[in-house]
């Protein structure tokens, strides 16, 4: 064993590793991430799982202090801080307003459907495990999506809340109202597309896959516009100078087009596709079955045989 003036022991009174590695500068998260950066769906992706969870965290929040419950502010808080956090894994163009090249317009595309995709994978979940046949089917499926789609409608209306200190002025009770109402009803808007897609999976398919893409991107892009008016109607009834943006309407009709879009392929394309190669298989051969009644004649055709005279009868003969 070394001891306390032992040769090996040369660096005394020098910091040691450890104290180096403890004192040298730390590379922050957001340096670490600009040297890897991701690419435009990715950073979708991670905002709209971040935002289901900030929405979570502000939906309890919100029932917590309409309740009277002072531990809302915790919630509340981590509602916050999650969004705080995932700022920088924001896809770099998130707005139609700061398109001005292709470039752009294909930032924006790969952004908007990682975020819708993040957000509309629950509302096809839970349709495709309560979907049915025939129309009980599509009605209970519908039912199924709403489900999760009313708690994120809900949580949006919440977390927006929680960040807009005008909105904040208003009582615990009014915003309440305001996000469970929002959430009702952008709930019925937001599982139109998921519930026929959760329904269409693992099913033989019908249709044209083109003609299904484009209905549900018009449908999914409507749809959205709509949520997007109704989210405003319920920050106009807590804050009455609210003004709407119509920015934020195109973006919206423009990110559910392409989600509806790219979803309806994904979700759909891969039952079409397997449809194609088994039309496009060989069909197996039934043997010719021969009529017992028939009879070959001298050049290899077939003839009737001739009628029994006693008429198919069971009687005996003349």
């Amino acid at each position: 064993m070394a001891g306390p003036i032992s040769p090996l022991r040369t660096n005394r009174g020098e910091p040691t590793l450890f104290d180096t590695l403890s004192t040298a500068g730390q590379i922050s998260q957001e340096d670490q991430y600009a040297a890897n950066p991701e690419n435009q769906f990715s950073k979708g992706l991670r905002t709209g799982a971040a935002g289901l969870t900030a929405g979570s965290f502000a939906s309890e929040a919100l029932r917590k202090e309409a309740a009277g419950d002072a531990e809302f502010a915790d919630a509340r808080d981590r509602a916050l801080q999650t969004v705080h956090d995932t700022r920088m894994y924001a896809p770099r163009v998130s707005s139609l307003r700061d398109v001005n090249s292709i470039g752009d317009a294909g930032d924006f595309a790969a952004g908007a459907i990682g975020q819708g995709a993040m957000s509309m994978a629950p509302t096809i979940a839970a349709a495709a495990l309560t979907r049915g046949r025939g129309l009980a089917g599509k009605a209970t499926a519908f039912g199924g999506a709403m489900v999760p789609a009313y708690e994120m409608e809900r949580g949006e209306a919440a977390l927006n809340q929680y960040q807009d200190p005008e909105q904040m002025k208003a009582s615990a009770q009014e915003r309440d109202l305001a996000a469970t109402a929002k959430g009702g009803i952008n709930a019925a808007l937001e599982s139109i597309v998921p519930a026929g897609l959760g329904g269409s999976l693992l099913r033989k398919p019908a249709g044209s896959l083109l003609g299904h893409i484009g209905r549900e991107a018009v449908t999914e892009g409507l749809t959205e516009g709509a949520q997007q008016l109704v989210g405003y109607g319920a920050q106009k009834y807590i804050d009455p100078n609210k003004e709407l943006d119509p920015w934020d309407v195109a973006d919206a009709v423009a990110a559910g087009a392409l989600t509806g879009g790219a979803m309806s392929g994904a979700t759909r394309g891969p039952a079409h596709a397997a449809q194609a190669i088994l039309d496009k298989a060989p069909k197996p051969q039934m043997p010719e079955i021969k009529n017992p009644f028939q009879r070959g004649d001298a050049t290899g055709g077939v003839v009737d045989l001739p009628d029994d005279p006693s008429g198919g009868g069971s009687g005996p003969a003349d």
